[in-house]
């Protein structure tokens, strides 16, 4: 049985895409997601010419700092391009290389147009399809940009990991050179990808920012500069102004606004407890940042989320609060990767506890139930203690979602 949150939000979000379609009005609907309210309704633009942005939906003004985020469709959890680009912004942009020199590589995207990317902007690069199909490649890519080594490394399509260092990428493939075996073009079909080494930070944007999830399944973070019924324009980090549709663009969320997200934290603590203690060797990590425990997309009742916290049952994560903050935000459930072995029904135990005090149990939460919005307020706070416990059938498939995890700073 669904709960009141999410049937009252699909009932909303039905309702705000019927209004306009009985005005026979090509506006799009939104669900923007704000501090204090979930807003329905038209997208009618943004402002931005002087100061702060501020988004018109459904006849109302909305400061981009008090939004935390902003839907017009469901998230894809896929990228549709031969190759992806990914920038050392965060920055993910499927499409087909068209040229390239030891400077600067041309992206031609179906969504963004042609995209000149410097090579100093470049963080990794990915042929989608020597990479594993659905989660398995998400995991693949997120393992290759977890890399901090200071060379540049490729990834053959063997599997073989040679170090060394990226001259240039191009239609043809990768220029790259490696010790054992000097200067070498790689054809795209014998590359799963290459990530590059950093070698200083992404340029900085203002705040408030946003980042876009776009129906190819790429990502975009820019300064939006203004904004119609139709389309965004958009600032990215690597070149001018950009505008895209909004049958482009199935969400955004907001950075540097009041509302953080805790994936964007580092915890101060993490105390993983698996059931049985030997299987604690066996865990490469013990959380995922926008990601689930396997480091596929945050996943619940078929619902993506762009942001959150992946955790296998026992699992404790602290934060410190230091009075900063007044509101702890999350949506809560078993991830669909514990749903894949029908035998088994899975389920965990969600805990909010502030300074010791326990402000919210969830009780038992199965895989067959839909995600749980939750709210604590956490004004004067120190510390916030967030527990995924085991559920009724120990710590198997116990994967546990803080997805959209988020503090509200005080004013």
């Amino acid at each position: 049985m669904r709960n009141t949150t999410d049937s009252v939000r699909a009932c909303a979000f039905a309702l705000a895409a019927l209004a306009i379609a009985l005005r026979h009005s090509p506006v799009v609907a939104a669900e923007v997601l704000t501090l204090d309210e979930t807003v329905y309704g038209a997208f009618e633009g943004a402002d931005a010419d002087e100061g702060e942005p501020l988004l018109r939906v459904a006849g109302r003004s909305l400061a981009l700092s008090r939004v935390v985020a902003l839907e017009f469709g469901p998230l894809v959890d896929r990228l549709d391009g031969p190759v992806v680009l990914a920038t050392t912004g965060g920055d993910l942009l499927p499409g087909e290389v068209t040229e390239g020199d030891v400077d600067s590589v041309t992206l031609r995207s179906g969504l963004l147009g042609t995209v000149r990317l410097p090579l100093d902007h470049l963080r990794a690069v990915f042929y989608t399809a020597n990479l594993p199909s659905g989660c398995e490649g998400a995991r693949s890519r997120r393992d290759l940009l977890a890399s901090h080594e200071a060379d540049d490394a490729v990834l053959l399509a063997t599997g073989t990991r040679l170090p060394g260092t990226l001259k240039r990428v191009d239609a043809s493939g990768l220029r790259f050179s490696a010790e054992a075996l000097g200067d070498v073009n790689l054809e795209p079909a014998k590359v799963q990808g290459a990530v590059l080494a950093i070698i200083e930070e992404p340029p900085a944007l203002a705040s408030p920012h946003v980042v876009l999830h776009l129906s190819d399944g790429g990502r975009l973070a820019g300064n939006l500069v203004g904004a119609t019924k139709d389309a965004l324009r958009l600032r990215p980090r690597f070149s001018g102004s950009l505008d895209l549709p909004l049958a482009q663009v199935a969400a955004l969320h907001v950075v540097g606004g009041r509302s953080v997200f805790l994936s964007d934290l580092e915890p101060e603590e993490v105390v993983p407890t698996p059931y049985f203690g030997d299987e604690l060797a066996e865990w490469d990590e013990f959380y995922k940042a926008d990601a689930s425990w396997e480091g596929c997309p945050l996943t619940i009742q078929g619902r993506v989320f762009a942001k959150g916290v992946g955790v296998h049952t026992r699992t404790e994560l602290v934060y410190a609060l230091d009075g900063r903050y007044e509101r702890f935000v999350a949506t809560v459930g078993l991830d669909d990767r514990a749903r894949r072995r029908p035998e088994v029904r899975p389920s965990a135990r969600f805990l909010v506890e502030v300074d010791g005090e326990r402000r919210f149990d969830s009780g038992l939460v199965g895989r067959d139930d839909p995600p749980r919005e939750i709210g604590v307020a956490v004004r004067g706070g120190r510390r916030l203690r967030l527990v995924a416990d085991f559920g009724d059938n120990a710590d198997i498939l116990g994967h546990a979602d803080w997805a959209m995890a988020r503090l509200t700073r005080a004013e």
